[in-house]
């Protein structure tokens, strides 16, 4: 047997027991998996500086939509990874998670002290020293192998460049 015919197999064998291990599975417990993969993204990712997750937890061709336009996964570490760099006690949190069969929606919240420089793609922002907190409102989608597909993200950015000295505030 070649070893392309034994890969093969391998596929099949295990898009079979894939298959049978989905028909058992209630809606409740698909529901409490893509919980899950949120809370490991945010946990053991986000907060942690560990962007490597995103590719077990992630599709290949993931999307996010949202205000600097549509990012990849590695773009999104990358947005993620530099907002960690210029916030000294950067967290992200999750209050609200609400999930309903393959799609998602979550409140995330990044707070942090913005005392070191953040690297853009339009160039560097000087930190000002002051607090910054963002919040998020994103719908996901997740695929049938319980991996992030895509979301779609709003922030107020103007709020944030404000926050970060960019934009006046308001008077």
């Amino acid at each position: 047997m070649t070893v392309s015919k034994l890969d093969e197999q391998r596929q099949q064998y295990c898009e079979g027991f894939l298959a049978a291990y989905r028909a058992t599975c209630t809606p409740a417990d698909v529901e409490a998996q893509h919980r899950q993969v949120l809370t490991r993204f945010v946990d053991e990712g986000v907060n942690v500086g560990n962007f490597d997750i995103m590719q077990e937890l992630f599709t290949p061709d993931y999307v996010s939509h949202n205000p600097l336009g549509n990012q990849s996964r590695e773009e999104v570490a990358a947005t993620l990874s530099a907002m960690r760099d210029a916030l000294s006690d950067f967290e992200m949190s999750l209050p609200i998670v609400s999930v309903d069969g393959d799609r998602a929606a979550t409140l995330r919240i990044i707070t942090g002290t913005f005392d070191r420089e953040l690297l853009t793609p339009n160039g560097a922002i000087p930190p000002n020293g002051k607090p910054v907190q963002i919040e998020m409102v994103c719908m996901l989608r997740f695929n049938d192998d319980g991996k992030l597909a895509e979301d779609w993200t709003q922030f107020d950015n103007l709020g944030f460049l404000t926050q970060v000295g960019v934009m006046p505030a308001a008077e």
